[in-house]
C-alpha cells in the first residue's frame, strides 16, 4: 500500500528496499526516503537516480551520495555544485568533462579549495598555490625551532626538574 510505504520512508528512508511494486515506482517515496536518508539514493530504483529533484534533494543533505547520480546528472553543473556545497569530497564523482572545465572547478574552488585534488591535472597546475621559496621554508623553521627550543627549555626547567629532584627554582641556581 502507498501510504503505509510513505510512513515507512518517511521514518526510515532506508525501509525503501522493502517497497514492492507501484510503491518502489512513486517519486513522492523516492523524495521522502531520501530526505530522510540520502543514502536511499543507493537504494530507490534506478530512474530516480537519473531523477535531478531526487537526486538535488539527497545531495543537498549529503553531497557525498552523489557517486549514486546517472552520469548523466554527475555531468549536470548544478547538481554537482549542490553536492559540492556539501561535501568536500564530492567533486570526485563529476564527470571528467567537469572535472575539466575550467570555470566549473572555479566555481568549486570558491566553496572548497580541498576540492582542487579533484580536478583535472591540466588545472591543479593551473590553480596549485606557489611552492614556498628556499627563504621562506628555513625561515619557517628557524621560527619553529626557536618555538620549539624555548618550549624545551620551560619543559626542562618547570617538568624535568622535579623528577630529578630539583625544584623550578633550583634549576634556576645551576644556571
Amino acid at each position: 500500500d502507498h501510504e503505509v510505504a510513505l510512513a515507512a520512508v518517511s521514518k526510515n528512508g532506508m525501509s525503501v528496499d522493502y517497497c514492492l511494486g507501484q510503491a518502489r515506482e512513486s517519486l513522492e517515496i523516492a523524495l521522502a526516503a531520501v530526505n530522510n536518508f540520502p543514502e536511499a539514493l543507493d537504494r530507490v530504483s534506478s530512474p530516480f537516480q537519473n531523477n535531478r529533484e531526487v537526486v538535488l534533494a539527497a545531495v543537498a543533505c549529503s553531497g557525498i551520495v552523489v557517486r549514486y547520480a546517472s552520469e548523466e546528472l554527475r555531468s549536470d553543473r548544478e547538481v554537482m555544485l549542490a553536492a559540492c556545497r556539501s561535501s568536500n569530497e564530492a567533486f570526485q564523482y563529476a564527470s571528467a568533462e567537469l572535472r575539466g572545465d575550467r570555470d566549473m572547478v572555479l566555481a568549486v574552488l570558491e566553496i572548497s579549495k580541498g576540492q582542487l585534488k579533484f580536478a583535472s591535472e591540466e588545472l591543479q597546475k593551473e590553480f596549485a598555490p606557489p611552492a614556498p621559496t628556499v627563504g621562506e621554508t628555513v625561515k619557517d623553521m628557524a621560527s619553529a625551532a626557536g618555538y620549539f627550543g624555548f618550549i624545551a627549555a620551560w619543559a626542562g626547567s618547570a617538568l624535568v626538574g622535579p623528577w630529578l629532584g630539583k625544584s623550578s627554582q633550583d634549576n634556576d641556581k645551576d644556571e
